[in-house]
């Protein structure tokens, strides 16, 4: 009824029942790693759009105080170049003074 070649065969239904079920318990091993990772990579996009969203505050908070010191600086500016513009025209006129004397 059986040949040895048919045993041989149904001999081996049992080690290839243990290697399906290995698969299976490692395949299930590698989707609840997948679900990890998936929410570790999650996080860490959501943390790291946290962190960019409050650095482009800070440079525009930035921008905007240079901005303001720009600003400041050209009043300085105009009002020195006025303040040491009327020194000249004082120094010019005491040298005519003088010169008159």
């Amino acid at each position: 009824m059986f040949n040895e070649t048919s045993i041989t065969l149904l001999m081996q239904i049992p080690l290839a029942g243990v290697v399906v079920f290995v698969v299976v318990v490692f395949l299930k091993h590698l989707e609840k790693a997948d679900n990890r990772n998936q929410k570790f990579i999650c996080d860490q996009q959501e943390s790291n759009n946290t962190v960019l969203e409050k650095l482009a505050n800070e440079i525009k908070e930035v921008g905007e105080k240079i901005s303001g010191l720009n600003t400041a600086m050209i009043s300085h500016d105009v009002k020195t170049e006025t303040l040491l513009g009327m020194g000249r025209v004082q120094a010019k006129r005491q040298k005519e003074n003088d010169a008159t004397r």
